[in-house]
């Protein structure tokens, strides 16, 4: 499953790039973290998702400017 959903999350990268930064690593990291625990909170997906941060993941969540319509408009 590794490399199928790294080429999964490809597909939408370039909706986490924004004008300053890159958020890609954590739109990764929290799609990993909701496969891969039962509670679906950031502090669980922090303790299961290597390399994870519970506050990059809520920074990523709350502030992040990435287009949600946009991601959801390609997914549909």
């Amino acid at each position: 499953m590794g490399k199928r959903f790294r080429v999964f999350c490809e597909r939408y990268a370039d909706h986490f790039q924004l004008k300053t930064r890159q958020v890609g690593p954590q739109a990764q990291q929290y799609l990993c973290g909701l496969m891969q625990t039962g509670r679906k909170n950031r502090e669980r997906m922090a303790e299961v998702v290597p390399e994870s941060d519970e506050q990059a993941l809520q920074h990523f969540l709350s502030d992040s400017n990435w287009n949600e319509r946009a991601v959801l408009d390609q997914a549909a």
